[in-house]
């Protein structure tokens, strides 16, 4: 059964400098999770999930990573799979 839900947010990550392209490829191998930019210490991420306890675990699994000094949430929406243009639940 899909979700009946789609939360959708934004993230920005501050890391060490030196650890910007380590820090970059755990968050890009996460699942659900988009790297847009990786430069100077500075990270921006979308992250998909059903729920909005995912995002937060997401964005939790973000701030443990070794060089990460903050993972902030910038943007939040809740929207439908029909919304994003993916079939619907029968």
């Amino acid at each position: 059964m899909s979700p009946t839900e789609v939360h959708i947010s934004s993230a920005l990550v501050h890391v060490r400098p030196e650890r910007t392209g380590e820090v970059a490829r755990a968050v890009a191998a996460l699942d659900g999770a988009d790297l847009h930019f990786a430069e100077a210490g500075k990270i921006i991420v979308t992250l998909e999930a059903p729920t909005s306890g995912a995002i937060a675990d997401q964005l939790a699994a973000i701030g443990r990573l070794p060089g990460v000094l903050a993972a902030t949430l910038v943007y939040h929406e809740v929207t439908t799979p029909e919304a994003l243009g993916e079939p619907a639940c029968s």
